[in-house]
């Protein structure tokens, strides 16, 4: 059963209607699931503050990414807001276990990833590998996966050749080693787009749409 759901707005139908929707964009923002905008949530404790010195460092420093223009004091303000609504979240609805779709990297992600760790909740996240639509799966991503080490290892000491690969990662292979071909991974591609003519229009209204009034 998933009780808590964590996407951008176009993708909210996914949710199950039992399940509490969180937009990605909020979330970032250090705002409240709609949901739980009238929750009681208390503030952490300094002991708690102080026991999580490590997130605190890491989440400081990736703000200089979202909150670039933020001073310190106000970014210590948003990882405190988010540091209390997140472990409510966790306690309220005690999940078995985590999904991320991707690596935690939106501040808020890397925050529910620490408290869950703390609590030993099991957690799964995702990396496209961009190779042949595989996809890595880690339990722990700042270890890896343990999988591909082995592969790796045993792939090293045999040997591999190209009719060992799997049909369409050999394809891959064949395409990527050819020297005509635009290897010109897709999102630089679509992030080119958004950076000239008409995308950077578009983006700039997204942006604007999304400011607050």
């Amino acid at each position: 059963e998933i009780v808590y759901f964590v996407g951008e707005w176009p993708v909210a139908r996914l949710c199950p209607k039992d399940a509490v929707f969180h937009d990605h964009y909020d979330a970032w923002d250090a705002k409240r699931a709609e949901a739980l905008k009238d929750a009681d949530i208390p503030p952490v404790s300094s002991a708690f503050v102080e026991s999580m010195y490590e997130t605190e460092s890491f989440i400081l420093t990736m703000m200089n990414k979202h909150y670039d223009a933020s001073p310190v004091d106000e970014r210590k303000h948003i990882y405190y807001t988010m540091l209390a609504y997140w472990k409510y979240v966790l306690e309220a609805y005690k999940p078995e276990l985590i999904l991320f779709n991707l690596v935690p990297h939106s501040l808020y992600t890397n925050i529910v990833h620490d408290l869950a760790r703390r609590e030993n909740i099991p957690m799964f996240s995702f990396e496209e590998s961009w190779i042949a639509a595989r996809l890595l799966i880690y339990s722990d991503f700042w270890k890896g996966s343990g999988e591909i080490r082995s592969a790796l290892q045993s792939a090293l000491k045999k040997g591999v050749t190209e009719d060992d690969l799997h049909p369409d990662v050999r394809e891959y292979f064949e395409w990527f080693t050819n020297k005509g071909a635009d290897k010109t991974p897709w999102y630089i591609k679509e992030q080119k787009s958004f950076a000239s003519g008409l995308g950077i229009w578009m983006h700039r209204a997204r942006i604007a749409l999304r400011a607050p009034g």
